[in-house]
């Protein structure tokens, strides 16, 4: 069989703020289920300067505790998912594996969200997640055998890494514009375009 690898489509959301003047603020966005490292809120928050506020919004959030520096903000839908992704500097997506099964490769609905939003992502290299870099806008932290600790704290230092340093962020703001367009609706049709005429093309010649 061909198999053939077109990027995920990130959908179009309005133009917010510029990244360095949005608040000082990540967010963690998303449905909360094992796996998702929500779990992970409370030690990456003992980890972060205090100027560094974590906001909150997804569904089952309105569940989750809150506390100081961490905003708990529940389910959002059009302007109120505007107003989240205008209020963080980026979103922190730390997956991992949570179950005795061989590695898994999700795709990351929260990853193309933020992209939507021209926000860049803090994530862990766990399976799919591996495939970002900094030029799609992602600054992967890797995890190896880290404990839930150890993972945490990496986390904290990659987001003060990037929300503390305007140029930097701006930099990575450049790189989710261009991976956004180089992933919208246009640009995937011709992606899929591309790869079916040419999977025509052979069946043709080989028949």
């Amino acid at each position: 069989s061909t198999v053939a690898a077109v990027p995920h489509i990130i959908s179009e959301r309005p133009r917010l703020r510029p990244l360095t003047e949005r608040p000082k603020a990540v967010g963690f966005f998303g449905h909360v289920y094992r796996g998702k490292g929500f779990e992970q809120i409370a030690r990456i928050r003992r980890e972060l300067p205090d100027d560094v506020v974590i906001r909150v919004a997804g569904r089952g959030t309105e569940a989750l505790t809150g506390g100081p520096g961490v905003e708990i903000v529940g389910p959002v839908d059009g302007a109120a998912e505007d107003a989240f992704f205008d209020s963080v500097r980026a979103v922190v997506i730390p997956y991992g594996k949570r179950h005795f099964y061989a590695e898994t490769y999700p795709a990351s609905g929260s990853v193309a969200h933020s992209m939507a939003y021209r926000t860049p992502v803090v994530c862990t290299d766990y399976g799919a997640l591996a495939e970002l870099d900094e030029r799609t806008g992602a600054l992967v932290v890797r995890i190896g055998d880290q404990n839930a600790e150890q993972v945490a704290s990496s986390l904290a230092k990659a987001i003060v890494s990037l929300v503390d340093d305007d140029q930097r962020l701006a930099e990575f703001g450049r790189h989710v514009e261009a991976y956004r367009e180089a992933c919208s609706g246009p640009r995937t049709a011709e992606a899929f375009g591309r790869v079916w005429t040419e999977m025509l093309t052979r069946t043709a010649v080989s028949v």
